[in-house]
């Protein structure tokens, strides 16, 4: 093994160096999300919680319903991977996942407004047929 040149122990040094202060700014980053509410915020900044918490995780997951948007991603992903799978290309993978995918939770507000609908009248039909519609009460016009 060759023994390392002055010139190269001081580009190593001034590399990891570097490296370092790249990496502060995550470092930092991932240390605050462990502190108490306005610690983070505190002069001068700190690099390490005093009293570490996971109540910024909790927050996260119970207010911005991250368990939710995970699995919409979850979804989007092995749906598109199972379309590429079996033979659909990317545009079609594109144009079902982007376009009728969206319309969905419209078309079902139309299809439960069709069942619904139908129940009702058919519900109406039998019971006019067997003689157990109460015409009057069905005439009234309701007051809420």
């Amino acid at each position: 093994m060759k023994k390392p040149t002055p010139g190269t122990i001081l580009l190593h040094a001034v590399l990891i160096a570097g490296a370092a202060i790249t990496m502060m700014p995550l470092v930092w980053m991932v240390a605050a999300s462990f502190m108490s509410a306005g610690e983070a915020n505190s002069l001068p900044p700190r690099l390490l919680p005093r009293d570490p918490t996971l109540e910024n995780y909790t927050a996260l997951v119970t207010r911005l319903d991250m368990v939710r948007n995970f699995a919409n991603s979850a979804i989007v992903t092995v749906l598109a991977t199972v379309l590429s799978v079996i033979g659909i290309s990317d545009a079609q993978t594109a144009l079902i996942i982007g376009f009728i995918l969206p319309f969905d939770r419209i078309l079902d507000m139309m299809r439960t407004v069709v069942n619904v609908s139908g129940d009702a009248a058919v519900a109406v039909a039998v019971a006019k047929w067997e003689g157990e519609l109460d015409e009057t009460v069905f005439r009234a016009t309701a007051t809420v």
